[in-house]
C-alpha cells in the first residue's frame, strides 16, 4: 500500500511538473481558474477561506506544538524530535522549491484570500502533507504506548 501511495504521488508530481512547461496546459490552469471564479457563492467562499486559514502554516505549527507537548508528557523525546524536524523541514523545504521554481500566481482578480509568494508547489498541500504525517505517527504511537 505504501509503494502504490508514493507511486501515485510520483504520478500526480509528474503532471504538476509538466504544467509547469507545457504552455498550453498553463493556459488550461488560467482557464481553469477563470471559469472556476465565475462560479462562486458567498457561502463557499467563507468555507474555503476559513479552510485556507486552517490549512496555513500557523496553525500546523500551533497543532504540531500541542502534539510535540503531549508527546513530552509521556517522555517520548525522539518522537518530539522527529515531529519537529519533519515539521520545520517540511516548511522549508516547501519555501525552497516555490523559490526554485517560481511559478507566478493567477491575476489578483481571481483571489478569495490574500497570498504572497510563487504558486507552485502550494504550501497548503505541504501543510496538509505534514499534518496527515503527524496524524499517522500520533495513530501508530496511540497502539504502542511503550515506543519511543
Amino acid at each position: 500500500m505504501p509503494y502504490l501511495l508514493l507511486c501515485i504521488g510520483c504520478v500526480f508530481l509528474g503532471l504538476g511538473i509538466l504544467g509547469l512547461f507545457v504552455p498550453s496546459l498553463q493556459s488550461l490552469d488560467l482557464l481553469t481558474v477563470q471559469t472556476l471564479s465565475h462560479h462562486r457563492l458567498d457561502y463557499l467562499n467563507n468555507i474555503t477561506t476559513f479552510l485556507a486559514r486552517v490549512g496555513g502554516m500557523p496553525f500546523v505549527c500551533f497543532l504540531s506544538f500541542l502534539v510535540c507537548i503531549y508527546l513530552a508528557w509521556y517522555k517520548k523525546y525522539i518522537t518530539v524530535i522527529f515531529i519537529s524536524l519533519g515539521v520545520i523541514g517540511s516548511i522549508t523545504m516547501g519555501w525552497l522549491l516555490k523559490w526554485c521554481v517560481n511559478r507566478p500566481r493567477p491575476p489578483e482578480a481571481y483571489h478569495i484570500v490574500e497570498s504572497y509568494g510563487a504558486s507552485f508547489p502550494s504550501a497548503h498541500s505541504v501543510y496538509a502533507s505534514t499534518l496527515a504525517c503527524l496524524a499517522m505517527i500520533m495513530l501508530c504511537h496511540k497502539h504502542n504506548i511503550n515506543s519511543p
